[in-house]
């Protein structure tokens, strides 16, 4: 049976900075300081090459990435300012 792709969610990096753009950094533990959109793609991409992640056996070098999302995602919980964040993926599909 081959395998059957149900669809992919590709997150382009400038949709990321816009997002921290409006709604501010925050402090992330494994890299010791606070992600922001002026320094995210720096250090995240120093994270992941030097492969700084869980040492857990489904642990990858992009883990971070993953564990960044989380911690992010909870912060813009707790502000329930969700119609900007709409806003910015409309503006992201447009481009």
């Amino acid at each position: 049976m081959p395998l059957q792709i149900d669809g992919i969610i590709y997150i382009n990096q400038n949709l990321v900075l816009d997002i921290l753009k409006h709604y501010g950094g925050l402090y992330f533990e494994p890299a010791k300081q606070e992600i922001n959109a002026d320094n995210f793609s720096m250090v995240t991409s120093t994270m992941v090459e030097s492969k700084i992640s869980k040492t857990d056996t489904l642990s990858t070098p992009k883990q971070v990435m993953f564990d960044f999302m989380e911690a992010y995602i909870q912060k813009m919980k707790q502000s329930k300012d969700y119609v900007p964040l709409l806003s910015i993926i409309q503006e992201s599909l447009k481009k």
